[in-house]
């Protein structure tokens, strides 16, 4: 989301000097000052002193539900029509996203790239105001909320993330695989309550007893909102243990009045108690505080009425190797060297890979609770500790997935009966009707994997009392009036700068208006109003291919530094004769050669 000028972030992850960790925002220090735990050092040193920010807390930092969510959270208890309804909404959302405020907001602030439409707002004079979400529903703030869409910046933004979420709906091992929005959760950084002392000096309890947290969220257009009373379920990514998942209770001011302070320093993010047997960031998949950003969702549909035991995560004695400042001899030098390239060579990048393949698939076939899914869960967080312990983690042969033909176990019915598996058809099925509705409105052009309006959906915009005049009589008259309008309608379109198309847009549709005879669009009023110069290079290539002359294109390219390796790739690509030749390459800082340069080049082309 946006950051807002007037309140800083409160959560910091950094890096200082050998310290590693976050910094939370504590009033009650003086002004300029900078406390790290012990625990931050990682090493000794006193070079570079400047805090690192690595990254930070921000507003409507909204949460996804995810392949292993929905099987942990299946395994205990969520029934599936909360998942279904949960994605029937987030499909819902993305269907609306390119029209509709609200949605749109939601899905640039899931991704963190609402600020787009704060710039496009202020760009167009309007404030802050009609980004916000809650308008009183006046016809002109309506207006002016659906302008900040108009923006082209923010259309293509909000259809490049379209597709892209769209293209990754239901791929179950990319990158994308399944993500379901969730409006009532958000994913925050993880700190723990900050310790009280009396005028003794004394240490006092903590505010937050244990099965307790503080979470305290911004709400568009007004304050900060505490959840309080209510259960919220608190997880990170990845967990593969039913364990991982804790429920925990949210309180606020209003019930102990001494989190006053905690709510005025700590927004945006999750606070877990100092007192309990065991830390709650560590039941959970073993976090410790140092950057974990937490799953926190407070949608009543989804937080389990049970939970299991959580796992107890070991702690690995590090061996670590010398650590001493000098080393006498070369042959001690490469001695160590020797030893810190074995080390890290054994360590196995690809087996946290392995680990989930096989986990997902048991999962399939036996369920989340079962024996060897809880025995790979627990051998994944050895592998992702085993850079640091030095364990040599393997998966014994009982643990690993037979292949098809070599004793599978037959798990199709089952497998297709698994919510998070009938979840990903629904994805694919979803992602199926978005690509036809584009198919068939013209709107995907795989030439120039841009977006583009069909001629269709415009020839759909023209006035009905053109269709009326067919009563009239003469059909041949009204389809010589259907062209008529439909010429006008394009050319005004076309002419518009503030049109919600691209130039290739543009340009394609005034092509296939005249049956995509180049010579009659060449000599047509549509010429002077498409923009050459704004085509990328696949998207002229795309324009070359359908007839249009190179020379066009080639004088309307821009000569800037950063695209002068493409403009000689498309020349060399489709062999422009002419006189076009390179003479000077600009660097980020301009040489005051090409002053000289330039009336030579000029000299011998004119």
């Amino acid at each position: 989301g946006a950051m807002d000028a007037e309140r800083p972030p409160s959560v910091f992850q950094v890096r200082f000097q050998g310290y590693k960790g976050v910094l939370a925002l504590n009033s009650s220090l003086p002004s300029g000052s900078l406390v790290v735990r012990p625990s931050m050092r990682k090493f000794a040193s006193d070079r570079f002193p400047h805090v690192c920010i690595c990254k930070c807390s921000r507003p409507h930092s909204y949460g996804h539900l995810n392949v292993q969510y929905v099987q942990l959270l299946s395994a205990l208890g969520v029934p599936d029509q909360a998942f279904l309804s949960a994605q029937s909404a987030h499909f819902d959302r993305l269907r609306r996203m390119l029209h509709d405020l609200d949605a749109a907001r939601d899905v640039l602030d899931w991704h963190g790239r609402a600020h787009i439409l704060l710039v496009a707002s202020r760009q167009r004079g309007q404030g802050d105001a009609e980004c916000e979400v809650g308008s009183s529903g006046a016809i002109g703030e309506v207006a002016a909320r659906a302008s900040v869409l108009e923006d082209d910046v923010v259309q293509s933004e909000l259809r490049s993330l379209h597709q892209k979420l769209v293209a990754g709906c239901g791929k179950k091992t990319s990158e994308s695989k399944l993500k379901i929005f969730v409006h009532k959760s958000r994913v925050l950084f993880g700190v723990c309550e900050p310790p009280r002392y009396n005028e003794r000096g004394e240490r006092l309890p903590g505010v937050l007893r244990s099965g307790e947290i503080m979470v305290r969220v911004s709400v568009r257009g007004g304050r900060p909102y505490t959840l309080s009373g209510r259960q919220a379920v608190v997880c990170k990514n990845p967990c593969y243990l039913l364990g991982d998942v804790r429920v925990l209770r949210c309180v606020s001011s209003a019930e102990r009045p001494e989190l006053r302070t905690l709510e005025r320093d700590l927004i945006d993010c999750v606070v877990f108690p100092i007192e309990g047997e065991r830390p709650h960031p560590d039941e959970i998949a073993g976090s410790d505080l140092d950057g974990d950003e937490f799953f926190v969702c407070w949608e009543p549909s989804l937080v389990p009425a049970r939970t299991e035991r959580p796992y107890l995560y070991p702690a690995y004695d590090v061996r670590a190797c010398s650590t001493d400042a000098h080393i006498g001899t070369t042959h001690e030098a490469e001695a160590e060297d020797a030893a810190l390239v074995k080390y890290f060579s054994i360590q196995n990048r690809s087996l946290v890979g392995i680990i989930s393949s096989n986990f997902t698939q048991w999962a399939d076939a036996e369920g989340v609770a079962s024996p060897r899914c809880v025995a790979l869960g627990e051998l994944f967080s050895r592998a992702i500790d085993a850079t640091k312990s030095g364990e040599r983690v393997t998966v014994p042969p009982e643990l690993r997935y037979p292949r098809s033909g070599a004793g599978a176990p037959p798990h199709e019915e089952q497998a297709s009966a698994r919510v998070w598996n009938r979840l990903l058809a629904a994805a694919r099925r979803f992602q199926a009707e978005q690509q036809e509705q584009s198919a068939r409105e013209g709107t995907l052009l795989a030439a120039a994997g841009r977006t583009c309006v069909d001629y269709g959906i415009a020839a759909d915009m023209l006035p009905h009392n053109v269709e009326e005049k067919e009563e009239g009589g003469d059909g041949d008259w009204i389809e010589e009036s259907k062209t008529a309008a439909a010429h006008e309608f394009l050319l005004e379109f076309v002419a518009r700068p503030d049109a919600l198309a691209s130039e290739f847009t543009k340009f394609r549709l005034a092509l296939e208006h005249f049956g995509w005879d180049v010579h009659e669009f060449l000599h047509s009023p549509f010429l002077p109003h498409i923009n050459f110069a704004l085509f990328s290079p696949l998207e002229r290539g795309a324009a070359v291919d359908l007839g249009m002359p190179p020379v066009l294109l080639c004088n309307a390219l821009r000569c800037h530094s950063s695209i002068v390796g493409r403009r000689e790739e498309f020349l060399r690509k489709y062999a422009i004769a002419g006189p076009w030749q390179l003479w000077w390459r600009s660097s980020e800082q301009v040489d005051p050669t090409v002053f000289r340069v330039l009336p030579d080049a000029l000299r011998s082309n004119t």
